[in-house]
């Protein structure tokens, strides 16, 4: 089992990019549910953790490359 992800994530990265997005979007369904109430729509909270995951990633690479050119992301180039 543990291979097969591994392979997802090293060999299928466009599948493995899709993945983490659906995740990201759960992570802020459930996030929009329990602490708002439904008040604060979950897609709008998706946004603000793409945008902290930006900034993090720019941080780590002295703003020279983004998320995507990281060695540790999927669906890098």
């Amino acid at each position: 089992m543990l291979h097969m992800i591994e392979h997802v994530f090293l060999e299928q990265t466009l599948v493995a990019a899709f993945a983490v997005v659906g995740a990201v979007m759960w992570i802020s369904l459930m996030l929009s549910r329990r602490l708002t109430a439904g008040r604060v729509h979950g897609s709008a909270i998706a946004i603000v953790i793409g945008l902290g995951l930006a900034y993090v990633s720019g941080l780590v690479t002295g703003g020279q490359k983004g998320l995507a050119t990281s060695r540790c992301s999927p669906g890098s180039a």
